[in-house]
């Protein structure tokens, strides 16, 4: 038990900013993934399909656009598929978010135990006091520091993302009960 607490108590600080730097990059990684979903979505339904035509008037070079019938519902189904599995990916670290706190206080508890159980003076536990207050420190400078990257890079993009699809969804399902209502032929 002394050999964990004392691990704990010397290398506490240094796992809990190696566990802070891998979830910052890991958070970073994933909202620009995010990003890149969102703006896949966004060119699929909005994408014009281009042609040029000739004008036999003016004999100028004319470019139609017409809107891309190969989107369909399906291809957005899959689209919101593949975000929400990003998505979710992105939802635990943000659930990991809280265990750095922890493990600040838990290199606190190691560092006072350690000396506790060691039966040094009152003057070892106010000396070591300040390297295990460290660890809490610096749990919670990484908590808040996550927890503001967490903020300021997903809620409005996960937003846009949701009303994205969901006026697609809703303009698809509206075209296709129109057209459903006017081939039914009316009963008399």
């Amino acid at each position: 038990m002394n050999g964990l607490l004392e691990f704990l108590k010397n290398y506490s600080i240094i796992i809990i900013n190696v566990f802070g730097v891998i979830m910052l990059l890991l958070i970073v990684y994933n909202a620009v993934k995010l990003v890149g979903h969102r703006s896949r979505i966004q060119v699929a339904i909005d994408m014009r399909i281009s042609r040029n035509k000739l004008d036999e008037k003016t004999r100028e070079l004319i470019e139609e656009q017409e809107k891309n019938e190969n989107l369909t519902l399906a291809t957005i189904l899959n689209f919101e598929s593949e975000f929400n599995k990003d998505y979710t990916g992105y939802e635990i670290l943000q659930q990991l978010i809280p265990v750095f706190p922890l493990m600040g206080i838990l290199g606190t508890v190691a560092g006072l135990m350690l000396q506790v159980r060691t039966g040094e003076g009152i003057d070892s536990i106010y000396a070591s006091l300040g390297l295990a207050m460290g660890s809490t420190l610096t749990a919670l400078i990484w908590a808040i520091v996550l927890k503001l990257v967490v903020a300021l890079s997903s809620s409005r993009l996960v937003l846009d993302v949701e009303n994205t699809l969901e006026s697609y969804e809703k303009k698809y399902r509206d075209a296709t009960e129109s057209q459903t209502q006017l081939r039914i032929p009316a009963k008399s």
